[in-house]
């Protein structure tokens, strides 16, 4: 996905606000930015005028174009990285009780009441990379993939989820180098490289079989270039005719030149996929783990968790996969299950 310009603007607002500028909107697509004393020295300007579309660029001459591949932006991610790989947020809470959860999931065949509550914040890790595609012509975009340090997996939130989120400012710290922390956001990255990479592939190869069939009709029309030439030239092999100035034809320079250029042709068209880390977020959701119990026998205890930030419940336990579902049934032994570790609904009936 290529980023709205209303996300690279908010981004830039936020990290020249943090590095002691002054920003204000000017226009649409537009900022205007009274640099401080640190980024006066480093970008050697009192001021900019930065435009996040190239509409915006147009219309006003004196602004800086600032979209991915661009060099202002260039200059953005470095200053980001400038300060740290990772950022902290805390999501604030939308909800102050938990009182929704038992409306929101449903339990099929048995009544639930809860017995217990516990407040805690659940970690996620949010990278952000730029992918840059490059062949005769070059293409970029922002891309975010989440990972829950609970599960350890890439999360499962839709897009929309974070975009509902509301943050508070969260006090500077300083940097935990510890080694279960470094070695968690370690692992953390590579399974969202990982899984950018596999929701990529078939962009990739769409992308690959563009550059290929753009290489072949360049390859088409030097070939027919370059033939036309040899034949007007014609042949020289040993029985060569001799041009009428009596020095042989240039064919053979042709061929070789007709080489030289397919080979920088190929070169040129070669698709390049290159994948950037440009910023990490440690993303704090505040949530409550709930523990429930069957109202009447055999009164078993199981967990489920309500989600303070967007005010909706994530689901319960399934006691026999582990796994969170919005909708569990009891089954003849008393455990709690989802529908496909009960074996299906006709089987409890």
């Amino acid at each position: 996905m290529t980023p709205e310009p209303g996300t690279i603007q908010e981004f830039a607002g936020r990290l020249l606000a943090a590095r002691g500028a002054s920003v204000s909107p000017v226009g649409r697509d537009l900022l205007e930015v009274r640099l401080g004393p640190e980024l006066k020295q480093k970008l050697r300007r009192e001021a900019v005028l930065l435009a996040f579309s190239e509409e915006a660029a147009a219309a006003v001459q004196e602004a800086e174009l600032t979209t991915p591949g661009s060099h202002f932006f260039s200059v953005l991610l470095t200053l980001a990285r400038q300060r740290g790989l990772v950022s902290r947020r805390r999501a604030k809470e939308k909800a102050r009780g938990v009182g929704q959860f038992l409306k929101q999931v449903e339990f099929e065949n048995f009544g639930v009441e809860i017995t217990d509550r516990e407040k805690y914040c659940h970690l996620f890790l949010r990278f952000h990379f730029l992918v840059s595609y490059c062949s005769v012509d070059s293409t970029h975009e922002l891309r975010s993939v989440v990972y829950d340090s609970a599960s350890r997996k890439v999360c499962s939130e839709p897009e929309s989820y974070w975009e509902g989120l509301s943050f508070e400012e969260v006090p500077v710290v300083q940097d935990d180098a510890s080694p279960s922390r470094n070695e968690e956001l370690t692992h953390g990255l590579r399974v969202a490289s990982a899984g950018l990479v596999a929701k990529l592939k078939h962009k990739v190869l769409s992308f690959k079989t563009r550059s290929d069939d753009l290489l072949e009709k360049e390859l088409e029309r030097l070939e027919s270039y370059y033939r036309r030439l040899i034949v007007e030239e014609g042949d020289l092999g040993p029985d060569a005719v001799l041009r009428n100035d009596g020095r042989p034809g240039r064919a053979d320079g042709y061929k070789l030149e007709w080489q030289r250029k397919a080979a920088a042709e190929a070169a040129r068209f070669r698709p390049r996929v290159r994948i950037s880390l440009v910023g990490a977020e440690e993303i704090r959701v505040p949530r409550t783990l709930l523990t429930l119990r069957v109202e009447a026998h055999p009164f078993t205890e199981f967990y489920g968790v309500f989600d303070l930030a967007s005010a909706s419940a994530k689901g319960a336990f399934c006691q026999g996969c582990s796994d969170m579902f919005m909708s569990l049934r009891l089954d003849g032994s008393g455990a709690v299950l989802c529908r496909a570790c009960s074996g299906g609904a006709d089987k409890l009936d």
